[in-house]
């Protein structure tokens, strides 16, 4: 079996992440007002669902703004994120042209957003290499030389 070629590709802010929390957002902000305007008077409730309401939004902005960026790179056998290696990387959703992929490095877990538009030319050699098998160490390994 080939391995999948060798890839750089930018990983950061997605636009289609940034669109779907909107979309639920505001989603979210037309069921609360079909809820206020239902013929009850407005009281704490409705207040407490409206500041609810808005830092949600406020902490959706933030998720997205921090979200992390820079390169992933695979090397035909293990993935890197910057400057640390990968012990796991998995995709999480496939969209055709949007992949979220979860990346397990040392100190946790990295949510990346990958974008056909950030580098088209790379597009099919990174779907290629998220779908191939990485090597196990074993393979990795030279044989150990018998005595």
């Amino acid at each position: 079996m080939h391995r999948a070629p060798s890839v750089s590709y930018p990983v950061g802010r997605c636009r289609f992440a940034a669109a779907a929390c909107v979309v639920a957002w505001l989603l979210g902000g037309i069921a609360l007002s079909g809820w206020a305007w239902q013929g009850q008077p407005l009281n704490a409730r409705h207040g407490a669902a409206l500041v609810l309401w808005c830092a949600v939004g406020a902490a959706a902005v933030a998720g997205w703004w921090r979200s992390p960026g820079g390169m992933i790179e695979w090397d035909g056998g293990i993935w890197h994120f910057g400057t640390r290696e990968a012990e796991v990387l998995r995709v999480a959703l496939d969209l055709q042209h949007v992949l979220l992929l979860c990346v397990k490095v040392s100190g946790g877990e990295e949510w990346l957003w990958a974008e056909r538009r950030a580098a088209a030319s790379d597009w099919d050699a990174l779907r290629r290499a998220v779908y191939s098998r990485a090597r196990t160490a074993a393979l990795v390994r030279p044989p150990v030389a018998a005595p």
